[in-house]
């Protein structure tokens, strides 16, 4: 037999129990604290309080009867305010539907309607049109069929009869089909009681003292559990589809950016060029075609007038040169990426991390005025910041005389800088020192060309040649 969670022989028996316990209680208030939840409690005295809590969190209406009395959150919204104060009279279902009613003492009823993803609470008069809905699954004034649905006898065998009958509990039976055994097991089972067998609420031959709603609490309780890590489940297998199709979606950006680079890498060959043709270069012309040697063809090169060919020459290199560690670079995500992938992803697994394991550098990077600016993380990391990721052109800063970050304006043209701009990133250089207490700093700045390092050093550790000093504020 199938679990009866949701049919309407649960809901018969349920209202039985429901009506012996809670008639002639009156509604002290009804109330909700989030969607999924719907509070109403009942009183029949100052120390007589019960409470039943409708559960729409599985996408299924399910009825909790807590033995204790929860006190009112301070968020709770008052729902269906006509019903305050007035008594049950009667609890009854509709017979053979999913439906279950309150009948309260003004002709008003409280309707609670088990259809699964349609189930709703709603209030209607004593004309059965709807006043108002929980879910609003209904338009407010449409008039509901509530009328009993009778049970249909005549049928070819147990299988048509359920089927013409599917609000009975199905279940097998070994004779064939006939009216008056149908009859009689109908009446039977009016009498039947319930109980929880491998997370199945079953029918059972009823027993005195046991509680039915007890039953019914202690099997919704468990559904709502079941329910919820089914969805976690869900949740989960769609975030690692997620990541999975993240993680390849840059796989594939990577391999194809690294492949234009490769293929678009024309720097060294304009810096070559150039090399081969000094003599020859019109430094009036912004383009002009020059013969390389080493391919044997005519290859137009632009070039900026205000520069001498041999500078040309040192940008087009220091773009290659670039352009090889922005290759080095993918060349690492792409193989942090390939190992992502050939790994199962966690459902865990955030796609933003990546970001952060695979684009690691040794400086922090800022931005004043269209320059770049570069801090180093540690004395090894300025290090590193001074010997890969600079141009001998580009502006060193440090905090005079005391440790701290190497900072450094990238600036490979060789503009000049406006004040500004050098007082900016030597705030930077104060800020990320030990002076950063202080109200005002020294802070030493030259060329990068100026600045040596040798092996004998200790990290951090440097030489430096025509410094300048000024005094600024640590950056805030």
């Amino acid at each position: 037999m199938k679990s009866l969670h949701q049919s309407a022989f649960l809901v018969q028996q349920m209202a039985k129990s429901l009506a012996k316990k809670y008639t002639n209680y009156w509604i002290d208030e009804i109330y909700s604290i989030t969607k999924s939840e719907l509070y109403i409690c009942l009183k029949k005295s100052k120390t007589d309080k019960q409470i039943i809590i409708c559960n729409f969190s599985a996408h299924n209406l399910l009825l909790l009867f807590p033995q204790s009395y929860p006190n009112r959150a301070l968020k709770a919204i008052p729902q269906f305010k006509p019903t305050n104060k007035l008594k049950i009279k009667s609890i009854a279902p509709v017979i053979n539907d999913r439906m279950l009613i309150f009948n309260l003492s003004n002709g008003f009823k409280l309707l609670f309607q088990f259809y699964a993803r349609r189930s709703d609470v709603m209030l209607i008069n004593d004309k059965n049109a709807v006043l108002m809905g929980l879910k609003n699954q209904v338009t407010v004034g449409e008039v509901l069929d509530i009328s009993v649905k009778e049970t249909v006898f005549e049928a070819e065998n147990w299988e048509d009869f359920f089927k013409k009958n599917p609000f009975l509990p199905a279940t097998s039976f070994s004779k064939d089909y006939q009216m008056s055994a149908a009859m009689q097991w109908v009446d039977e089972i009016k009498n039947n009681g319930l109980q929880i067998i491998d997370k199945k609420l079953l029918m059972s031959e009823a027993e005195e003292g046991i509680d039915v709603l007890q039953i019914i609490h202690s099997f919704n309780i468990e559904y709502i559990k079941d329910e919820r890590i089914k969805a976690q489940i869900i949740a989960q297998e769609k975030q690692r589809l997620a990541a999975t199709k993240s993680a390849q979606e840059k796989l594939a950006n990577a391999l194809n950016k690294k492949q234009a680079l490769i293929k678009g890498n024309k720097h060294q060959l304009y810096a070559d060029t150039i090399m081969m043709n000094l003599l020859a270069i019109n430094r009036k012309l912004p383009s002009q075609p020059l013969f390389n040697f080493n391919t044997d063809e005519t290859i137009n090169v632009p070039l900026n007038i205000e520069l001498s060919p041999i500078e040309n020459a040192n940008k087009y290199y220091q773009k290659a040169k670039n352009m090889h560690k922005e290759i080095a670079f993918l060349d690492k995500k792409i193989m942090q990426l390939q190992h992502i992938l050939a790994m199962p992803i966690e459902a865990n697994f955030k796609p933003k991390k990546i970001k952060e394991i695979i684009i690691s550098k040794p400086f922090m990077q800022f931005e004043y005025k269209g320059f770049e600016i570069k801090v180093g993380k540690s004395a090894e990391k300025n290090d590193e910041l001074i010997t890969k990721y600079c141009h001998k052109n580009d502006t060193w800063l440090h905090a005079k005389d005391v440790a701290g970050s190497h900072v450094i304006i990238s600036n490979s043209n060789g503009t000049k800088l406006q004040t500004d701009v050098i007082e900016y990133a030597a705030s930077l250089a104060a800020k990320y020192s030990k002076y950063r207490q202080q109200n005002l700093v020294a802070v030493a700045y030259t060329l990068r060309k100026y600045v040596f390092k040798n092996k004998k050093m200790t990290a951090g550790k440097v030489r430096i040649e025509k410094e300048t000093v000024i005094l600024v504020k640590p950056h805030l």
